[in-house]
């Protein structure tokens, strides 16, 4: 059985997408292949992505969602990424390119036999799995209903589509991520002065780590960041 991780990129600093690849290497327990989907608008960002994903012998495909929203613009490459390698894998782990784990993990084995993994999109009308960072038995689920589109009907955001899968085979399907916060020691401040921690603290979120929502202090922040990566990682 092997693991298909999708990470899609968008304009992320390349020491970030490094310590996300070295991290993976160092803790994911399962026969995997790492497939770089590159959502980056900005050319020198996705030539560093392009460059770096090739000395890694990563599987490597740029995007051209340009021109649309960042939710479109954000499902377009994970449904992309999943119709090109649906085929090809017993299993998806989904992770955003600024969500890195820092401790021993198994897809398969956190999945245990269920459908989906995941933390809780936003709370609307429809509960649904959070794509940044999402496991998926592909086995386990009719692959026509996998959809991580926006729903407009209920309010919802990238993955939105998502809940169909819960409502196919039930909440029991479906593992909850828990999720902490914790303060950025190195970025004291009321604006993402923070950091995420998911499933009993398996993944580091950077909460705003894409840089198509920049904000003040915005290199300062991510570089407190890839400190706390570093400390907590070993890498």
């Amino acid at each position: 059985m092997k693991v298909g991780i999708i990470i899609i990129t968008f304009n992320i600093h390349p020491e970030v997408f490094l310590l996300q690849i070295a991290a993976i290497k160092k803790f994911c327990k399962d026969d995997f292949d790492i497939l770089v989907i590159d959502n980056s608008s900005d050319a020198d960002s996705a030539e560093n992505i392009r460059y770096h994903s090739s000395v890694q012998h990563l599987s490597y495909t740029k995007t051209f969602a340009g021109g649309h929203g960042s939710s479109d613009s954000h499902s377009f490459a994970a449904n992309f990424a999943y119709q090109k390698f649906k085929d090809d894998y017993d299993f998806f782990l989904f992770l955003d390119h600024d969500a890195i784990p820092v401790k021993e993990f198994s897809v398969i084995d956190t999945l245990n036999g269920g459908h989906v993994a995941a933390g809780i999109g936003q709370d609307k009308k429809k509960k649904y799995p959070w794509p940044g960072c999402f496991m998926l038995n592909n086995n386990a689920v009719d692959k026509d209903i996998v959809d991580f589109s926006p729903n407009s009907e209920y309010g919802l955001d990238t993955g939105g589509n998502l809940y169909l899968i819960l409502e196919e085979y039930g909440s029991e399907a479906f593992k909850d991520f828990n999720e902490s916060y914790h303060q950025n020691p190195g970025f004291v401040s009321k604006d993402y002065g923070h950091y995420a921690m998911i499933n009993d603290q398996m993944f580091l979120h950077f909460v705003n780590g894409s840089n198509w929502n920049t904000k003040a202090d915005h290199a300062n922040r991510i570089n407190s960041l890839i400190n706390v990566v570093k400390e907590k990682t070993g890498l």
